[in-house]
């Protein structure tokens, strides 16, 4: 996902508490991933196999999505959020490199820098997603080659996580400390940081509609579950949910609670969420079920349409072309 071009309005203010707390906020993200990827990795260290694995994995897969919400900064200097979860998987890649591997029973799975040069299909949750939860995978044993490559995909995770949170609570922490007095390295103000974290919301509140539910709901004549994300362990419902709450927290951290119209339309669909029961959206050819996945995207475009005007009038900036135009 692209980072937005801002544009700033000169006359916009800006409370410089909000985005020192709105900051706080996301280093804690980036803290809670590395502690669950590292909670991960020593399930797996000692019991790899898929059945002992489902819960941390999915402590730690509710970490990412969490922090996935914020495009820039550290993200970007390790390629982006494919690094941990390549999706959308239009092709099928993901399926195609961990079959690769098995066969070939590649090695680079014994050496972590050399595993570093894997395509980011055969890495990240939703590869992991696929040897844990998909039966052809599933019933691998301990001390078996889909093990090793279950814990070097999860070690991978982990150094990664490693990476981001060691530069968001140092370096890059440094770098939005001098944004604040003075032009830092990546942003000359206050309120370009403000603006990397409209791009964010309004990029994640987007990224709800086209993808985790656009993709499953398909044409009109034609659902396309399949295309669920993360389908397979029953989260593509949670997934959302998970996100809009951690959207809906930056936007009122960084208004202060002063944005009545967005904070009210972020419950809205965070409430009619909860109200769903198709966690995996297998069933949406069903009318009701179908309907109702509808009424959720209405709901989450409402809110980026409400967040779009409310906080950038707040914030002083307002954003240019679409963050997923062209992907």
């Amino acid at each position: 996902m692209r980072i937005l071009i801002i544009l700033f309005l000169l006359n916009g203010t800006l409370a410089t508490a909000n985005i020192d707390n709105t900051n706080e906020f996301t280093k804690a993200l980036y803290s809670n991933l590395f502690t669950t990827s590292k909670l991960l990795q020593s399930k797996a260290q000692k019991d790899c196999r898929a059945s002992a694995l489902k819960h941390e994995f999915n402590v730690n897969f509710d970490a990412w999505i969490a922090a996935s919400v914020i495009q820039f900064g550290p993200i970007q200097k390790l390629g982006g959020s494919a690094i941990f979860s390549f999706w959308p998987d239009k092709k099928g890649f993901t399926s195609k490199k961990i079959k690769q591997l098995i066969k070939t029973q590649d090695i680079s799975i014994y050496d972590s820098k050399k595993f570093k040069e894997v395509s980011v299909a055969g890495k990240g949750f939703m590869a992991l997603e696929r040897l844990i939860y998909d039966d052809n995978h599933n019933s691998y044993k301990k001390n078996s080659y889909k093990c090793y490559l279950v814990k070097a995909i999860i070690n991978d995770i982990t150094i990664n996580a490693q990476e981001l949170n060691n530069d968001w609570q140092g370096t890059f922490d440094k770098e939005l400390s001098a944004a604040k007095v003075n032009a830092g390295k990546q942003f000359l103000n206050q309120s370009e940081v403000a603006a990397a974290y409209l791009t964010s919301v309004l990029s994640g509140l987007e990224f709800i509609v086209r993808y985790r539910i656009g993709r499953p709901l398909g044409k009109f004549d034609k659902t396309r579950p399949k295309r669920a994300e993360a389908w397979r362990s029953s989260r593509s419902l949670r997934n959302i949910q998970i996100s809009l709450r951690t959207l809906s927290e930056i936007s009122i951290k960084l208004s202060d609670e002063s944005l009545w119209d967005t904070k009210e339309k972020f419950a809205a669909a965070i409430r009619f969420s909860e109200t769903l029961t198709n966690e995996n959206f297998q069933n949406i050819d069903e009318i009701s079920l179908r309907f109702q996945l509808q009424t959720l995207s209405t709901l989450v475009s409402v809110t980026h349409k409400a967040t779009s005007i409310e906080l950038s009038q707040y914030l002083g900036v307002v954003s240019g072309f679409n963050a997923l135009d062209g992907d």
